[in-house]
């Protein structure tokens, strides 16, 4: 399982290595890097995916498009070398899978164990370029995607191959609900969709796709949350279905376009999340649109799925009553201090710091928490005491 994340030379982030738990909450100020963090983790996932394309295309996460190296290497100097690694505990030893892009090119590095090696690419890198790599008295081939053996194995060496292959997959399974997000129509057509739904019409189809088991997981986390039902609705001979939502006490359904937008991106991100493709969806700022109290439910419903559904998310907000939530949760048993960490995200001058926040078993932060809410608690005892100043 990934639980370890290294960033350099990617955007304001020019050394950054940080630890990941099911759930993992990065907070801080407006353009300090939160993102970035995330866009790192697809722009891997791009390369891991299809490293058979122009080095460009890596970057273009289809919601946003961050150009070419040029433009996301750090401080635009085009001499430094990007590199996104993850890694992982596996019953070989600690593992590493490392994508580095250069402006001409790039390598693959990984580690298994005592193992290391580097492959120097260009992109696109052709598949049936293949590397040898001994781990052991096993022989396998990388060929950009994944492992596969070199002449007779038995059956153990099976299994640690596709042990090794299953970490790469934890790679592919990282999907995003990025901060535009949400449904703007009433009415949808079906489509198959591809493995990494992102525009509403995708995400819509993959509600109503696979015999209605996500529509129904969907159903039953979004009642938890809101006290509605969810369901679609195709009309009889029709290619066209809606997506609707009805209170429990009202026979009425109402088209979700129609709903208030905090329920309609929390259908977003349900799906996203619960979806079989997504083992790890980052977040960006759940709170959009939701009181506190909803946020806190949400919290509560976020932590049941990590627990039910084997997930793991990483959360960017900005949001003192999410935060708050996650900490009471802490506070009274219900999540453990294992389950989750913080980050303090800061840049000063060029660079992205994200500084750990530890958290105790009564749901205090050994930190800074008080940088979050500063201007907030100043603020209160204004309002409380008077302006400063005044008598």
């Amino acid at each position: 399982m990934i639980d370890e994340i290294e960033i350099t030379n990617f955007r304001s982030l020019k050394n950054v290595r940080i630890e990941l738990k099911p759930i993992t909450v990065i907070y801080g100020e407006n353009s300090s890097g939160k993102s970035s963090l995330f866009y790192s983790l697809l722009v891997a996932r791009n390369v891991l995916n299809n490293p058979n394309q122009p080095q460009a295309n890596f970057f273009n996460l289809r919601f946003l498009n961050l150009g070419g190296f040029d433009q996301v290497v750090f401080d635009h100097s085009t001499e430094k070398t990007i590199g996104i690694g993850v890694h992982g505990s596996t019953s070989l030893g600690r593992m590493k899978y490392e994508v580095s892009l250069k402006r001409e090119g790039g390598s693959f590095h990984i580690k298994v164990g005592d193992v290391d090696s580097k492959i120097d690419v260009t992109f696109p890198y052709q598949l049936n370029v293949r590397k040898e790599i001994s781990i052991g008295n096993l022989k396998l081939s990388w060929n950009g995607v994944n492992f596969e053996h070199i002449g007779e194995v038995k059956e153990e060496q099976v299994k640690l191959i596709e042990e090794l292959n299953s970490f790469l997959e934890e790679i592919r399974s990282i999907d995003i609900a990025p901060i535009i997000r949400g449904f703007t129509k009433p009415i949808f057509s079906k489509a198959t969709p591809g493995p990494y739904p992102i525009t509403e019409d995708e995400i819509a189809n993959e509600i109503v796709s696979g015999g209605g088991y996500l529509e129904g997981k969907v159903h039953s986390y979004f009642r938890k949350i809101f006290g509605k039902s969810f369901r679609s609705f195709t009309p009889p001979g029709s290619t066209n279905f809606y997506l609707r939502v009805m209170e429990e006490d009202n026979a009425v359904a109402v088209d979700l376009v129609n709903e208030g937008f905090g329920e309609n991106q929390v259908i977003y991100i349900l799906a996203k999340l619960l979806r079989s493709g997504t083992k790890t969806l980052l977040i960006e700022e759940p709170e959009i649109h939701l009181n506190p109290n909803t946020q806190r439910e949400f919290v509560r419903v976020l932590h049941e799925m990590v627990k039910k559904e084997g997930k793991r998310v990483m959360i960017s907000t900005h949001s003192e009553a999410f935060v708050s939530s996650i900490l009471h949760k802490v506070a009274t048993k219900k999540i453990s201090p294992k389950e989750v960490v913080f980050y303090l995200c800061e840049k000063k001058g060029k660079e992205t710091a994200f500084r750990k926040q530890e958290v105790n078993e009564m749901g205090q932060i050994k930190g800074r928490l008080i940088h979050f809410m500063r201007k907030e608690i100043e603020e209160m005892e204004e309002l409380i005491l008077g302006p400063k100043g005044k008598e």
